[in-house]
């Protein structure tokens, strides 16, 4: 029987796997009142990836600048980063050809950097990386379509140049629904042309095994509407875009249960195996709707974003800034040379991370405890992941009440129990 409290709002049990399997106990306080949570047997979906993306200072700084920032990110556990370049005019010109060298080579600093340490990356442009001579009204006209798809073609011919390799996969923009520094939403017609067309344009350079993910729109509306409505029916009627969609990609700010619904919906239906990414959360953006603490609501968000939404990749949205507040709209923060600040949601998120390797499998968890939040919604309270070696459930206590939980399910040699305070 494990206890959390309010101030320990983050339990996580690391129980070690070997090849002779036995029930688990341990009892450290004794409770009036104990509740009972219990680890499903049925694996769901594999992870493939967890980590987020680094820094977006977009002005030409390698991270070697960063030692200590780095190393921070590299602790953590970060097994994939996310590499763009978001509210940038003219890093292409109006055909698409590279402008920007020295930003581009931050960026290949940044891929080398996590090569070096083993750690794949996804890459995400802007919608307005051409110059603005190319939008009228914040829409990007027809004529300059090509020459954005000529621009992710040519920036990864300059990785690959650099010494850098490909993305496991690619966006064709970062929020299509507002992108940043445009006044309006991309149309929805454009943007499946769009993607289709960079499918082309990725096929004829050479780049045709590499997977372009759609939409990576900002919220579950947006991007169930990229895709005809709930359900994706689009993609029962253009099998061309079908074709052209190597992954599902969006990000889960502000949480809807008939989005949701509508994009599992979707998936359900036309995922045919191919992978869901969330590549971007912050939870300062959702605070001021929910109310939560940072580290409940950015932990509840990544346990539903796993439990119920079943992503194989989930990032936050910067590991580490220079030019903003822990917890706020970075996660860690300081100079990244001498000093980084990080919250008690880094170390929530590290011990996570650095137990969880890609090729786990995902876990439901069920408890007997109306406090907790087990059933699918936009922020759940438990979750458990099982990979070769150990098991790991994850329990959080977003209320000011102790509580005792006996935890059934877990078949392993042995245990450890590791809690987080909001303010730790």
């Amino acid at each position: 029987m494990y206890n959390s409290k309010r101030k320990l709002i983050c339990m996580i049990l690391t129980c070690m796997i070997l090849i002779t399997l036995v029930p688990v106990t341990s009892r450290t306080t004794v409770f009036a009142t104990t509740y009972d949570a219990t680890v499903s047997g049925i694996d769901q979906q594999t992870v493939k990836g967890l980590g987020g993306g680094l820094p977006w200072y977009g002005v030409g700084t390698p991270i070697s600048n960063y030692p200590l920032a780095a190393q921070t990110v590299l602790d953590m556990g970060t097994s994939v980063i996310r590499i763009y370049i978001h509210n940038i005019y003219s890093v292409f010109d109006s055909s698409g050809n590279l402008v920007n060298t020295t930003l581009a080579n931050q960026l290949v600093s940044e891929i080398k950097w996590g090569a070096d340490n083993g750690i794949p990356y996804n890459y995400s442009p802007g919608w307005n990386n051409l110059p603005r001579s190319c939008y009228s009204g914040g829409y990007l006209l027809q004529q300059y379509e090509q020459a954005a798809c000529n621009a992710i073609k040519n920036m990864f011919a300059y990785f690959v140049s650099k010494g850098a390799p490909l993305p496991i996969m690619t966006t064709l923009a970062n929020e299509p629904n507002g992108p940043v520094g445009e006044e309006t939403t991309v149309p929805v017609d454009q943007l499946q042309r769009v993607q289709k067309l960079l499918r082309t344009t990725l096929n004829n350079a050479g780049y045709s095994s590499l997977k372009i993910g759609f939409s990576e729109a900002g919220e579950f509306m947006y991007a169930n509407n990229y895709l005809g409505g709930n359900g994706w029916p689009n993609l029962g009627t253009d099998s061309t875009l079908n074709s052209s969609i190597g992954a599902f990609v969006t990000h889960s700010y502000y949480p809807n249960d008939t989005w949701i619904g509508g994009y599992l919906d979707g998936y359900n239906t036309y995922g045919n195996s191919r992978d869901s990414w969330m590549t971007e959360y912050c939870y300062a953006f959702d605070q001021v709707v929910t109310g939560k603490d940072y580290t409940t609501g950015t932990l509840e968000r990544f346990i539903s974003d796993m439990s119920w939404l079943k992503f194989n990749y989930w990032e936050t949205w910067q590991l580490w800034n220079n030019n903003g507040p822990a917890a706020g709209d970075t996660l860690c923060s300081g100079n990244g040379t001498t000093t980084v600040t990080k919250p008690p949601a880094y170390y929530a998120l590290k011990k996570i991370f650095t137990n969880v390797p890609p090729n786990s499998k995902v876990r439901k968890v069920t408890t007997t405890d109306t406090g907790l939040i087990d059933e699918n919604s936009g922020f759940m309270d438990m979750i458990a992941f099982v990979s070769s070696s150990k098991m790991v459930a994850v329990f959080v206590n977003p209320t000011s009440t102790s509580r005792g939980t006996n935890v059934s399910g877990l078949t392993v040699s042995s245990a450890s129990v590791y809690q987080i305070a909001t303010g730790a």
